[in-house]
């Protein structure tokens, strides 16, 4: 009878032992759960600061047409995500990259259109050729602008000819 009683004892430490570490388990488990969704909302935090970042350079700055030429050219791969409203003295509002809606106060009213490569690259060698209608002077003095959508995220760049 005393075997009996030992190995119901050993039994029942093992119950309670397993037990204890399976609930350890859960409560490490829990407890990096909410560890990996904070670091997850961080690190998506980061990269949109990140993104954001590079186009901080044109908000409210002065910059040369240089400059817009060298935005639309490096930001073509963005289509549909950002839009480039270049003003000139010579026509208002051409839209680079993307083509949306801006109201008056620089906000994006709907969502923007992707357009073709082979749009964008006729776009650009008309900002080029300085006998173009939309002939973007290199050495002129542009104020530049961020445009931002409904939810404040940077959707463009609006560059008005001084």
């Amino acid at each position: 009878m005393d075997q009996n009683i030992q190995k119901a004892l050993g039994l029942g430490v093992s119950v309670l032992f397993f037990v204890a570490v399976v609930s350890l388990g859960v409560l490490l488990f829990s407890q990096g759960v909410t560890l990996v969704e904070g670091a997850e909302e961080s690190t998506s935090s980061v990269v949109a600061k990140l993104s954001e970042s590079d186009y901080e350079r044109y908000n409210s700055t002065e910059v040369s047409g240089t400059s817009v030429l060298n935005a639309i050219k490096n930001y073509n791969r963005d289509s549909g995500e950002l839009i480039i409203v270049v003003t000139t003295n010579n026509i208002t509002g051409i839209q680079y990259i993307s083509t949306g809606t801006v109201d008056v106060s620089n906000r994006l009213a709907k969502n923007l259109i992707t357009l073709k490569n082979s749009a964008i690259a006729t776009q650009i060698k008309a900002a080029k050729d300085a006998t173009s209608l939309y002939y973007i002077n290199p050495s002129a003095k542009f104020d530049a602008e961020l445009l931002y959508d409904e939810n404040d995220a940077i959707r463009g760049i609006s560059f008005i000819q001084d």
